[in-house]
C-alpha cells in the first residue's frame, strides 16, 4: 500500500541520518526527531544495536531537542552537563554520556520546525562551524525528503 510505502521511506531516512550522520559529522549518534506539535511532543525511531526502544518519546519542553523545536534555532553546547537546558534523564536511563553536542532545526516552507537533527559526542575534539554547515545542509535535504512525502507526524500517530 501507499502508507507502506511511505513509512518504509521513512525508516530508510531515520536509518541513514543515523548510520551515515555518524561517519560524516565523526560523532558517536547522529538523530532525527520529529516533531508532533499536536502532542507537544518529539519521536524518533532508534537502531537497534543503540539498546533503547524503538520509538523514544520526549516531551517538546525537554532538552536541547525540545529547545530546538520550540525555538528553531541551532543549539551548539561543548558541555552537555553544563547547560540548563540538557535533558539528562535519557543518559540516566541508558548508561550514556553526553560530552558535546549539536541539533538543529528541519523547516518546511512556512518556516515551521517539523524535525531536528541532532548530533552527539564528536569523536575528537567538539563541534565546530564546519559542522553546523554540514547539519544545516543535512536539515535542507530532510525537509526536502519531508516535503515529497506525507507528514511524518502520520507515520507514529
Amino acid at each position: 500500500s501507499e502508507r507502506q510505502k511511505r513509512e518504509n521511506e521513512l525508516r530508510t531516512m531515520f536509518d541513514s541520518i543515523m548510520r551515515r550522520g555518524n561517519e560524516v559529522a565523526e560523532c558517536e549518534r547522529a538523530t532525527l526527531f520529529v516533531v508532533d506539535h499536536a502532542k507537544q511532543e518529539i519521536w524518533s525511531l532508534s537502531s537497534p544495536h543503540h539498546n533503547v526502544p524503538n520509538i523514544m518519546r520526549m516531551p517538546i519542553t525537554k532538552g536541547f531537542a525540545g529547545y530546538v523545536a520550540r525555538t528553531g534555532e541551532i543549539v551548539r553546547t561543548d558541555c552537555a552537563y553544563d547547560d540548563a537546558r540538557f535533558f539528562s534523564e535519557f543518559d540516566r536511563q541508558h548508561s550514556f554520556v553526553t560530552r558535546n553536542l549539536l541539533c538543529a532545526p528541519v523547516k518546511d516552507d512556512s518556516g515551521k520546525v517539523v524535525a531536528l537533527v541532532q548530533f552527539v559526542n564528536k569523536r575528537e575534539g567538539i563541534f565546530t562551524t564546519a559542522d553546523e554547515r554540514l547539519i544545516r545542509m543535512l536539515c535542507h535535504h530532510v525537509a526536502i525528503f519531508m516535503e515529497s512525502t506525507e507528514s511524518a507526524e502520520h507515520f507514529c500517530g
